[in-house]
């Protein structure tokens, strides 16, 4: 039902009407064409009727009285045009009621805005409250692994039965100087030994080593080749250490690359210390740190020249990366200080100082403040920890709040009533000043609160799918984004709508944007006049005079031909990007390139990669066994152990542990091979509840081939014959691979349930073409997002499915607005869809581009970060600007405009 516009109020003292007839369009909608509240009353009653009768005759099944009520309907009704209509009702009766609410509220805070600024104050004031209560999480394994995989069942399994999986601290030795001469040869080699000693005499001598070392028969644990000769250097040769391979703690290989036993040589050794992870962590922690220093500085020098060090501890990549972050925080910093400069000076008139704004920018930052202050209160208050990635949620909701900020800016500006000002500036009353204050909140208020609303709404949703990701560390990014979102929703439409009419009393009063304390005399009526012409800036200008004529050429066959030409356009750019970028997206991520530039883990990564492989362990473990003193238990038991060691890409035991020692100590209940006693857990009965073995396993640097040999792996321990056994098999960097192995199904099942909230979010505030055209729009520009980060040389992986969501959060922003106005128009003011389009981009176009063109300006500072993390945040935040806004201000007023 099309609703007529009530007729224009008379035109303010000195002008005509001709003068008014020949003014420029009516904004989106005009203060003289907004909807008669009792019109609209009416219009509410009448749709809520509707949906109420549309439901009880589908509920009756009688289609007769569905056509008495569908009066408009030419054709016989389906179960389509049941849905249409009842879908209409909805979103009709939705929408009057959210207009009718925003225009309560604006009167409300309107006439008290001083007393809404205070009330808003204190509710920030009592949610920052449980920030006292906010404690940090940085441990790694609780943040990024999923918790409801299989490896993380397993790694339980191992926790609770053999303890928490211990830390490492570990020295490579590499020889640089190696010559054809065989003295220095044998030197050299004699030197790395000796190297190895004495890093193993200066480790053991920092203060808390024998506090944190894990132990084993009552000795510190150390994985060296000196191990079996007690750390002594002397007189020994490198045919020593291969004489001794069965009794090394792990395959020579591991410990030393480039033997020569001829020359009494090798290119590289390998030393770790293993620490028992059930100490304290600050005692770890602070043992971990010397040990770094010591090594980093060639411990005390006693290592020769000739010899490469490089080191690594179990704490080393957590600091790097906290290292690279905190190197670029000025910058994002300076992201935020661009966003708050761009505000100001987006509200400054810098030819008129009283009616400029820069100040109101600034309030734009404390509601955003305010509004991030109260969502991690409240996030404390409900038990969740601050993580480094909820440092993200800062800059985000920046975005977000500046968005709809100058769409309530911008709606305000538009509701100035002249007849209203006018009798201000003759007024003294000030309930009447207040009155007419409250009457322009309202209707900026009625105009933009539906689109915020709308897209705060779509934003939570997006951030609460994101919620649902089995990884605690974006889970409660995600859990923290969402509540901001309300919150900054909230302080929007009360705390920053207050500041608007306090900053319209200070014009009236005629004292100076940034000193409001100095009054200046009222201007000449011409000159006022023409600062008011004035106003529109460069971008309101670019948008009304170029871009919305060549994108909508008279006449109208021309507009309806180049609307279709803009949507093929996009859809096939949609496509080739989706099918050239998207479908061949790499997964994973390179963990090195989030690391500085010179940090000497990619030394030390260096050294490994180049001697020793990428080498982990497999764990085969046992659960509860019965009778193991069985000769089935027994054979099913060696069974099992015999499959896993014939698999290729795992490494025997020693010697000791083929014959099967251990084996047989197990069926005896006896110690047997003393360095595994502890590898044995018996109940108080002496039955035994779990056993493991740890076997050396290569590890292959394409993880869809370490993704094969773990499936592998746990075909062994599924097989039947072992199912008496409780067998498992598990791997420390599997928890990664499982995270790895279903980024795909987490990315489907993020963007899909992000999509469908927007989806039914939109059909609820919008009409159901406006709906459907919003959601498809989003949908694009995930598509096109994708597959520029594909060409551009991102990676699939969590921090990609996050920028994803975010994209899902930011394009909701660039295109709900223009589907609302549009809607609006069309509903309200009765206007044609080439001239509801037309309108809504030239007045409300350029609030929406200022939101998008801070964003941009903001990221642009992030290209000069070293970090890969702040790198790809700046290409994911460049492609989500660009292919929003192409998506917003191209193909949805095309859609509108042909099918809208």
């Amino acid at each position: 039902m099309v609703v007529a516009s009530p007729p224009p109020p008379p035109p303010p003292a000195g002008l005509s009407l001709s003068d008014v007839q020949a003014g420029t369009e009516a904004p989106c909608p005009a203060p003289a064409a907004l909807p008669n509240p009792k019109i609209e009353e009416n219009n509410s009653l009448q749709a809520c009727d509707e949906l109420e009768m549309t439901v009880k005759v589908k509920e009756e099944g009688d289609a007769s009285s569905h056509a008495q009520v569908s009066t408009s309907a030419t054709t016989a009704p389906t179960w389509h045009n049941h849905l249409a209509h009842w879908a209409s009702a909805v979103s009709t009766c939705t929408r009057t009621l959210t207009r009718r609410a925003f225009r309560a509220l604006g009167l409300a805070v309107g006439a008290r805005p001083m007393l809404t600024v205070i009330a808003t104050v204190a509710f920030v004031v009592a949610c920052c409250a449980g920030n006292i209560m906010l404690k940090a999480e940085n441990d790694f394994e609780k943040l990024w692994y999923p918790r409801h995989s299989r490896a993380w069942k397993d790694k339980v399994f191992v926790r609770d039965h053999f303890g928490a999986w211990n830390r490492t601290a570990t020295v490579y030795l590499e020889a640089t100087t190696i010559t054809n001469n065989n003295d220095n040869n044998n030197n050299m080699g004699s030197k790395l030994l000796q190297a190895a000693a004495d890093v193993h005499r200066l480790t053991t001598q920092i203060p808390l080593y024998d506090d944190v070392c894990a132990r084993k028969s009552m000795r510190c644990v150390t994985a060296s080749v000196l191990t079996p000769f007690e750390h002594n250097a002397t007189s020994l040769t490198w045919a020593n250490v291969l004489n001794a391979s069965d009794i090394l703690p792990a395959p020579v290989d591991v410990l030393a690359a480039g033997i020569d036993t001829r020359e009494n040589n090798a290119a590289a050794v390998r030393v770790s210390f293993e620490l028992d992870r059930a100490k304290s962590t600050e005692s770890l922690l602070s043992f971990e740190k010397t040990f770094l220093q010591l090594c980093r500085g060639r411990f005390s020098g006693a290592i020769s020249e000739n010899i490469r060090v490089a080191c690594e501890a179990t704490r080393s990549y957590q600091d790097e990366q906290e290292r690279a972050l905190e190197g670029d925080t000025m910058l994002m910093m300076g992201a935020v200080g661009v966003m708050l400069l761009y505000t100001s000076l987006a509200f400054a008139k810098p030819r008129d100082a009283v009616r400029s704004q820069s100040m109101l920018g600034l309030s734009v930052m404390i509601t955003v403040g305010m509004a991030l202050g109260s969502a991690f209160g409240a996030c404390a208050f409900a038990g969740l920890p601050f993580t480094q990635l909820s440092l993200m949620s800062v800059f985000i909701i920046i975005g977000v709040g500046v968005d709809d900020t100058f769409v309530l800016h911008g709606a305000f500006e538009r509701a100035r009533d002249s007849d209203d000002e006018g009798a201000m500036d003759v007024a003294s009353d000030a309930s009447m000043e207040a009155a007419c204050d409250a009457k322009r909140l309202a209707r900026a208020l009625e105009e933009a609160g539906p689109s915020v609303l709308l897209t705060s709404l779509t934003d939570a949703v997006a951030f609460s799918v994101g919620a649902a990701i089995d990884l605690p560390a974006i889970r409660y990014f995600c859990i923290v984004a969402g509540v901001a979102v309300i919150f900054v929703f909230i302080l929007q439409t009360t705390a920053f709508a207050a500041c608007l009419v306090l900053d319209a009393k200070r014009q009236r009063r005629r004292r100076l944007d940034v000193a409001p304390c100095i009054v200046t005399s009222k201007p000449a009526e011409n000159d006022e006049d023409q600062s008011r012409q004035e106003d529109d800036g460069l971008l309101e200008k670019l948008l009304r005079d170029y871009y919305v004529p060549t994108l909508f050429p008279e006449p109208e066959e021309r507009i309806a031909w180049r609307s279709i030409v803009v949507c093929l356009m996009i859809c096939v750019m949609t496509v080739l990007l989706y099918t050239l970028g998207a479908q061949h997206i790499r997964r994973g991520a390179n963990w090195a390139s989030f690391l500085p530039e010179d940090s000497y883990l990619l030394e030390a990564y260096e050294v490994r990669d180049r001697h020793f492989g990428n080498v982990g362990s497999l764990m085969v473990l046992t659960g509860r066994v019965q009778n193991a003193t069985h000769p089935k238990t027994l054979e099913a038991i060696r069974s099992l152990h015999a499959t896993a060691v014939a698999l290729p890409w795992v490494r025997a035991l020693p010697a000791e542990m083929e014959r099967g020692v251990w084996y047989e100590a197990l069926s005896r209940g006896e110690v047997g091979a003393t360095s595994l006693r502890t590898d044995v857990v018996r109940d108080e009965s002496g039955d035994i509840v779990a056993s493991r073995v740890v076997y050396t396993a290569d590890v292959p640097m394409d993880p869809d081939e370490d993704v094969r040999r773990v499936d592998e792996a746990r075909r062994v321990a599924d097989d039947p014959r072992f199912s008496m056994l409780g067998a498992r098999v598990f791997s420390a960097h599997w928890q990664w691979l499982e995270r790895y192995r279903r980024i795909d199904q987490i990315t489907s099942q993020t963007i899909g349930g992000a999509l469908g909230g927007v989806a039914l979010v939109s059909i609820l505030l919008l009409r159901p073409s406006a709906a459907v055209f919003t959601t498809l729009s989003v949908g694009m520009c995930c598509c096109c997002l994708l597959g520029g980060m594909s060409l551009w040389g991102l990676r699939l992986n969590v921090a990609t499915v996050v920028n994803l969501v975010l994209g899902v959060g930011f394009s909701i922003d660039y295109s709900a607005h223009i589907a609302d106005c549009f809607a609006t128009r069309r509903s309200v003011n009765g206007e044609s869809r080439t001239e509801a389009v037309k309108k809504t981009l030239a007045t409300l176009g350029p609030n929406v581009l200022h939101g998008g063109c801070s964003t941009l300006l903001a990221v642009l500072l992030l290209a000069a970060s070293k970090s890969t993390a702040y790198q790809d945040i700046f290409k994911s935040f460049l492609l989500i600007v660009v292919f929003g806004l192409l998506n917003g201000f191209a193909l949805l007023p095309c859609t509108l405009r042909l099918l809208g």
